[in-house]
């Protein structure tokens, strides 16, 4: 929440965009687009890793299934520069 709160003022300050920093409990992108429809929001901002191949196939993708089920526009940005961790699975216990 801290980033997200930073982030929206950024977006106010620099842009006057009015944005707002929450977080949602259930699955992500039902979540979302629950969120979006119940408030017509206009447009629904988010980032992606870009994973593909077998990490694609075991995550999922939040971003695509935004992307085709929500009522409003879409806007994603790659997150760019970011240590993603390129194995999928659990830590050794």
């Amino acid at each position: 929440m801290p980033y997200l709160r930073r982030t929206r003022e950024r977006l106010a300050e620099t842009f006057g965009v009015e944005a707002e920093a929450l977080a949602l409990a259930g699955t992500p992108a039902a979540e979302i687009v629950r969120w979006a429809t119940d408030r017509n929001a206009d447009l629904v901002c988010l980032t992606t890793h870009g994973r593909t191949g077998l990490a694609r196939a075991f995550l999922g993708s939040v971003a695509e299934q935004v992307l085709r089920t929500a009522p409003c526009a879409v806007m994603v940005r790659r997150i760019v520069g970011v240590g993603v961790p390129e194995t999928v699975g659990h830590p050794a216990k």
